[in-house]
């Protein structure tokens, strides 16, 4: 059997694996948010992409997603491991499940509104991490040129 993961976890017989999985991704989408509003906010204090993605991966907020998305970023190459548009159908999901269970997922909601303006501009399948654009064109940012 393929492993998509260091580890194997059991979590259950009903549908804990799917509501984990979820969750997984809900930080995905989150965390590629984020980055994009660092990123634009380090770029209008003149700093350079590359050298603040190379201070956020050495950080302690340099995850494994990070520091594998730095390479691409620096490049802006959003060719995709996993679309925006896998990401917007999970985030759907997201809200669904959330709203089953009772539990507020702003967060979510937040995103799925990100991955609609990509959607919007045709980059929707690209990779996830291309809904930084989006901070960057809130802020004014032209994409790929250091200001």
């Amino acid at each position: 059997m393929a492993s998509y993961s260091q580890e194997q976890f059991w979590l259950g017989e009903a549908e804990q694996a799917r509501y984990t999985k979820l969750a997984v991704n809900l930080m995905l989408a989150v965390s590629a948010g984020m980055l994009g509003e660092a990123l634009a906010l380090a770029r209008r204090g003149h700093v350079a992409t590359a050298d603040v993605l190379d201070v956020i991966a050495a950080s302690a907020l340099g995850s494994p997603m990070v520091i594998g998305k730095v390479g691409f970023l620096k490049a802006t190459d959003y060719t995709p491991t996993f679309s925006g548009l896998q990401m917007a159908k999970d985030l759907d999901l997201i809200l669904s499940a959330a709203n089953a269970t009772g539990v507020a997922a702003p967060l979510a909601a937040f995103m799925c509104t990100q991955y609609a303006a990509i959607r919007a501009r045709g980059e929707i399948d690209q990779d996830f991490i291309a809904v930084v654009k989006v901070a960057q064109r809130l802020a004014g940012l032209a994409e790929g040129r250091e200001e």
